[in-house]
């Protein structure tokens, strides 16, 4: 858990999360909150956020929407990841920190009680109607642009149309 707090090589702090992850516990569930707290590198945030949605532990939640908070301006795949993962924690939607935070002030405790259920009023995670998961994008200030059906959330992307004949 220190190494993981004070190496300055983002592989290795990205090597110590899914370790200390794979192990679980409490004390490695609270050091990988800490390291995303303060974490710039978005490799090293997913896969806090992965290990803490797999831990699946309702104590992370609190965390998860501070660093939502500073994911917010940028809005890239930690942002992404960090949404989806608080849908899945928690069975809600929001579209901003704030609003996250105002949900998990009231829900918290009733969460914790019974974590099998989730906020069905609030378009909660499961399969939606064509099946898929929610995303935990709901709110989007924008349309979301599509490709076949499929939401683009890149801020970058590139197409390669191959026009050779060779993949018919």
């Amino acid at each position: 858990r220190a190494q993981m707090r004070e190496n300055r090589n983002w592989q290795v702090r990205h090597v110590l999360v899914a370790v200390l992850g794979q192990k679980g516990g409490e004390e490695n569930r609270r050091a990988i909150c800490g390291l995303i707290r303060e974490e710039k590198q978005p490799e090293v945030i997913r896969e806090a956020i992965r290990w803490l949605v797999e831990i699946g532990d309702y104590n992370s939640v609190g965390a998860m929407i501070d660093v939502l908070e500073r994911l917010e301006k940028d809005r890239g795949l930690p942002w992404v990841d960090m949404r989806k993962a608080l849908t899945k924690l928690t069975g809600a939607d929001y579209a901003t920190a704030k609003e996250w935070r105002q949900y998990w002030q009231v829900r918290k405790e009733e969460l914790k009680a019974n974590p099998n259920a989730p906020d069905a009023s609030k378009g909660a995670a499961g399969a939606g109607k064509d099946g898929e998961m929610k995303t935990g994008l709901v709110g989007m200030d924008k349309k979301v642009p599509k490709f076949f059906g499929k939401e683009i959330l890149s801020k970058r992307f590139c197409f390669v149309i191959d026009i050779s004949g060779s993949m018919a």
